[in-house]
């Protein structure tokens, strides 16, 4: 009953499939051989089967983990690496409908090819007022439009500053017109310090304002950062280079804004006109 006695070792004899009958014969009768040395005791091959059938269960059980772990460094990595794209957007705009098209414009080299250049006078003066459409660019500007400001905005109020539920939309100031607005004023500090009509508001208010002009164009130009080449010539005579401002660039065409913003322009911060609902029934 010996199959019967489990401290018994039975052994297997190991078939080589490398050599033929003969050199397993030759091998066993070598003088001290051991009988068993090519056999494998049947418990140890037992324990075998039974270790690689648990690590199997295990790496069935948790192979869907290390694939998600897998993938979710993959992903990770390539995020971190992925090469450099480059954003555009028009971030400068308010959400209107002012029709945005672009159109080549060469640059002024010398100042005195343009209208708006020189001392302050009727002349020059005229042509600025021109560029700011004869007000600051106070619009109205629908809800939806309000709605995706940064910022609240205030509803249109009639002439007794009340707001009018028969009008109905938002005011807005139209960055570009604010931003000339304050070129001008600036202009005119530059060429007369002493004319009225720079200092036509409260004494308390002239400074502040002018500094803030200073200040708010300072971050318009930080804002926008133009990074357009401008290039360079040499001066022989005074060694050194010089800027050659003769340049064509891609611009926003400036008359279609000025002439967008006349037609939704309310013409005073202050709601001392009288407002209408008739004057929105074309949907301005």
């Amino acid at each position: 009953m010996e199959f019967l006695n489990p401290s018994k070792t039975i052994y297997h004899p190991v078939r080589n499939y490398d050599n033929d009958a003969d050199s397993s014969s030759s091998s066993l009768s070598v003088s001290g051989a051991d009988p068993n040395e090519h056999l494998i005791p049947e418990k140890d091959t037992l324990c075998t089967h039974a270790t690689l059938s648990s690590r199997q269960h295990s790496l069935r059980k948790y192979l869907p983990f290390l694939l998600h772990l897998l993938l979710i460094a993959i992903y990770t990595t390539a995020f971190i690496y992925q090469p450099a794209k480059v954003v555009i957007r028009e971030g400068f705009d308010a959400p209107t409908d002012a029709p945005i098209e672009y159109e080549t414009v060469k640059y002024f080299g010398e100042p005195g090819g343009s209208i708006y250049f020189g001392p302050s006078n009727n002349e020059t003066d005229a042509a600025w007022e021109g560029l700011l459409t004869n007000g600051p660019g106070i619009v109205w500007i629908s809800e939806d439009a309000a709605s995706r400001l940064s910022e609240p905005t205030e509803r249109v109020r009639d002439y007794n500053r009340e707001i009018n539920p028969d009008v109905p939309g938002y005011m807005g100031n139209i960055e570009v017109f604010h931003q000339l607005h304050c070129l001008n004023r600036i202009r005119k500090l530059f060429y007369n310090q002493t004319r009225e009509d720079v200092h036509d508001e409260i004494p308390e208010m002239r400074e502040p304002h002018t500094t803030h002009c200073f200040e708010y164009l300072r971050q318009v130009l930080q804002c926008h950062g133009d990074v357009g080449i401008m290039s360079l010539g040499w001066d022989a005579e005074g060694e050194a280079y010089t800027a050659i401002f003769e340049t064509e660039r891609q611009c926003r065409n400036f008359e279609m804004i000025r002439e967008w913003t006349k037609e939704h322009q309310v013409l005073t911060f202050l709601p001392t006109n009288r407002i209408n609902a008739s004057d929105f029934e074309d949907g301005r």
